[in-house]
């Protein structure tokens, strides 16, 4: 291991054991690939509301296709967003071994987008599961213990989302919790870890640490990763699975991605 590798890996296992979330820039993930998913995610929201809603997203652990404005609200409020969900390009003639693999849903959306917006997301998913298996190999230098086996797979039952949050009338800011509408209620991620792209210049991802919420600042060509409560579990609770939720600034739209490992 170079001492830069164990570096990384330190300050990693800083921020795990700390906030739970830090942020990963590489050279395999440039400006202009954040540019390439936003503009697919802006023609795919741009699309009449009928041709989105061909594809719904069906109940259940297999989550592949549309998500309609406010229909995954995790609480009392309206989440003021809509999504698309995709996955691992199955092959269909293989069967799936588990309820989470399977094939995506694109619907026309191939012949009304464009093969290159289909290959667009395609790519994009796999550099997040790229750099998702480099994070794996930083945290098993920094706890020194085997985690590849517990990610075996994982790139067939990992999910991204598109989302669009919408603008409205909001008091809510940092170190406050007033809103009825928000963009996405406080949670934590189930999963192994979480990579979040956001839109540069507008503010919406907020952790909730040492009692208060905080901004998480966007910034260019830069992922957001957050432990997952698998992870922290595996850990016996050393990295922290952060609480965070999405708020809106009350006047622009806000883009982002986010990539269940």
């Amino acid at each position: 291991q170079s001492k830069e590798l164990r570096k990384i890996a330190n300050n990693i296992d800083v921020a795990c054991k700390r906030f739970g979330v830090f942020y990963v820039t590489t050279s395999s993930f440039q400006h202009r690939d954040q540019n390439h998913i936003f503009e697919s995610s802006r023609q795919f929201f741009s699309l009449p509301e009928e041709k989105k809603n061909t594809i719904p997203i069906k109940s259940g652990g297999f989550t592949r296709g549309y998500i309609g404005l406010g229909n995954e609200s995790g609480s009392h409020r309206f989440e003021v967003k809509e999504a698309f969900s995709y996955g691992y390009e199955w092959d269909p003639n293989k069967q799936p071994t588990n309820s989470l693999q399977g094939r995506n849903e694109w619907g026309d959306l191939q012949k009304i987008l464009g093969e290159q917006w289909r290959n667009t997301l395609n790519k994009y998913y796999n550099k997040m599961v790229a750099i998702s298996e480099l994070v794996v190999k930083s945290l098993e230098i920094a706890l020194d213990i085997e985690l590849k086996s517990h990610c075996v797979g994982g790139e067939t039952i990992s999910i991204m989302r598109l989302f669009k949050y919408y603008p409205y009338n909001n008091e809510v800011s940092a170190g406050s919790d007033k809103s009825e509408n928000i963009g996405s209620s406080p949670h934590t991620d189930w999963g192994f870890l979480t990579l979040v792209l956001q839109q540069e210049n507008i503010q919406g991802l907020q952790l909730f640490y040492d009692n208060q919420w905080w901004d998480i600042p966007s910034k260019p060509a830069t992922i957001v990763v957050n432990c997952g409560d698998y992870l922290s579990l595996l850990t016996r609770g050393q990295y922290i699975s952060p609480l965070h939720r999405v708020i809106s600034d009350g006047t622009n739209e806000r883009y982002s991605t986010v990539f269940f490992y």
